[in-house]
């Protein structure tokens, strides 16, 4: 992030009170800025369709939409998210280590060549 020119945050979104799906590009870095340069919109699914893109290039108008964030709901993946399973910590065993020895990297290495 520290070395790039350009950064976003591309997101899945649901429009309040309606079923369209969204993509929302939101800017996060710019290193040369440009003070008429867009900065967040949302550019519609096809109705039905999570992956296909409404195409507006030879269009009068864009079908993206410059909204605020508050239009828009955040979408969940449930199946992914049931796939992860739980997020929650988990306490692990602590193990004991009475041996002092240091593994020593070269002798490993001169035994794996005796073996071989």
């Amino acid at each position: 992030m520290e070395n790039a020119d350009w950064s976003c945050i591309i997101n899945v979104e649901k429009k309040r009170g309606t079923d369209q799906y969204y993509l929302t590009f939101k800017r996060v870095k710019i290193r040369y800025r440009d003070s008429h340069d867009l900065g967040y919109f949302n550019h519609p699914f096809e109705i039905g369709n999570r992956m296909r893109l409404l195409d507006d290039i030879h269009l009068e108008t864009s079908l993206s939409e410059e909204s605020l964030a508050s239009d828009f709901e955040g979408v969940i993946d449930l199946a992914s998210a049931a796939a992860k399973g739980k997020r929650n910590a988990t306490k692990r065993e602590v193990v004991e280590d009475d041996d002092d020895d240091i593994f020593d990297f070269a002798s490993a290495i001169n035994n794996k060549k005796k073996i071989s």
